[in-house]
């Protein structure tokens, strides 16, 4: 069982609660999703119940952990260099818990991993598996040591479809408690009993955090229908308090203008029109307490998305996307370098969401195809991303694991060529993924904070 209790967690940099007397208790068997914008704090609140000290570089905190916690299995978002650069059997190797292993331990590892047993002997380079091998490697060797609960940071980032149906029956099978980080909804919704939500709604304001016992989709509905109901009391209330207001101007007014008005051979008037106003500017305390009370429009944090009417027309050799990168990797063709991409009208563009709602570019540079414009002027890159064999891995860069009912891939431009700088044809195809996720949130959470490897 995970009891945290009364945890404030402080960005050392520019001081930013990231969460700020949070509670929560996470019981044996729940599957617990952290969920929230990017720069929230998600991955810090993990390592914080991994390790506190993985934090103390970049973040101070107060609170304390309670209960028994058991042994914790983290899986960190990313490897380490040296860890990629070595072989599978040292990374196995490096878990004291590998060689107490009996045979058919790792048999029933490999299984539930769905990972040949002999890879773990194996010689070949970390650096060479495809994102799912390698995340299957990672908690293989968490499940050496028989962790009582699995902390996991982006498991789902560059993973295939099939690998990630595998990792929802991986999450939902594990008997112990599982708390995770995603933004793959669908995954999210298939295994998470509980929710964590963080956010922070508007700038200078404390952070807002709270826990959810119910699945994923009965909270959204739930949050969704609650965030309107409020909305539309808010209004209803503002438009009353709205039509009080102006009535009640109208009458300070009028009083205002008599007082004005009235000579001083009227003392009676004058004494009638002071007690009108004391009762007017009563009126008025009244309101300004009315208005304290009422139901606040709800405080919603949301990301921002772009979007182009269709029919927009891009004007010929206007600069639509412009991507500076030093060098571009992709299989065989690493090492190589390309000119910077910049598409323009007719040149490239973007396929639409994948699952998760991650974007994804399939450049032409390594084995995608540059279509022409669109329809009303539009642009278009086509590529392996989402109907690349299913997201499977081509020339060791890994698939995007798009689909499953979301975006649009796009018109069909099979027939198109590819065009590339002289003599640096790429020997294979490739996608390229931009980076997602949970990246970003390290970044803004750790700043310079290393990242620690599983185990």
């Amino acid at each position: 069982m995970i009891q945290v209790k009364n945890l404030t967690l402080t960005h050392r940099k520019d001081l930013r609660d990231l969460a700020a007397d949070f509670s929560f208790v996470i019981n044996d068997g729940d599957k617990a999703a952290i969920i929230g914008e990017e720069g929230n704090g998600k991955s810090t609140l993990l390592k914080w119940v991994y390790d506190p000290g993985l934090i103390e570089s970049y973040c101070e905190w107060s609170g304390e952990q309670a209960g028994d916690l058991g042994l914790l299995g983290y899986l960190a978002q990313d490897l380490g260099e040296e860890e990629k650069a070595g072989s599978v059997y040292d990374f196995c190797a490096a878990s004291p818990d590998f060689f107490d292993m009996t045979p058919r331990e790792l048999a029933d590892i490999a299984r539930q991993l769905r990972f040949p047993a002999e890879e773990f002997y194996s010689g070949r380079p970390v650096a060479s598996l495809s994102g799912g091998e390698r995340i299957k490697l990672q908690l293989g060797r968490l499940l050496f040591s028989r962790p009582a609960a699995l902390l996991l940071d982006e498991p789902s980032s560059d993973l295939d479809l099939e690998t990630l149906e595998w990792l929802e029956d991986f999450i939902g099978g594990f008997p112990g408690s599982v708390l995770y980080i995603s933004h793959d909804e669908t995954l999210i919704e298939n295994t998470a009993t509980m929710v964590l939500h963080m956010e922070h709604p508007r700038e200078g304001k404390p952070p807002r955090c709270s826990v959810h016992r119910l699945d994923y989709s009965t909270y959204i509905s739930r949050r969704t229908d609650a965030i309107a109901d409020q909305t539309r009391q808010a209004r209803k209330e503002r438009e009353e308090y709205d039509k009080k207001l102006e009535k009640y101007r109208r009458i300070q007014q009028s009083v205002e203008h008599a007082q004005n008005a009235i000579s001083r051979q009227n003392p009676s008037g004058g004494r009638l029109l002071k007690k009108k106003m004391h009762a007017v500017m009563s009126m008025g305390r009244r309101f300004d307490r009315e208005a304290e009370d009422m139901t606040q429009l709800p405080e919603v944090e949301e990301a921002a998305f772009l979007r182009f009417p269709e029919g927009t027309a891009v004007p010929a050799g206007k600069t639509v996307l412009e991507l500076n990168l030093p060098e571009l990797r992709a299989g065989e063709a690493a090492g190589r370098k390309y000119p910077a991409p910049c598409f323009r009208r007719g040149e490239g563009g973007h396929p639409g969401p994948q699952r998760g709602g991650e974007d994804h570019f399939a450049a032409p540079y390594c084995g995608g195809t540059a279509g022409p414009a669109g329809p009303e002027g539009g642009v278009y890159v086509a590529g392996l991303c989402r109907h690349a064999a299913a997201g499977q891995d081509a020339g060791g860069v890994s698939g995007s694991g798009g689909g499953r009912g979301f975006g649009d891939p796009g018109p069909d431009l099979s027939g198109q060529h590819p065009v590339y700088p002289a003599g640096d044809e790429p020997s294979h195809s490739g996608a390229v993924r931009r980076a997602e996720g949970q990246a970003a949130d390290d970044q803004n959470d750790a700043g310079r904070g290393e990242r620690v490897d599983s185990g």
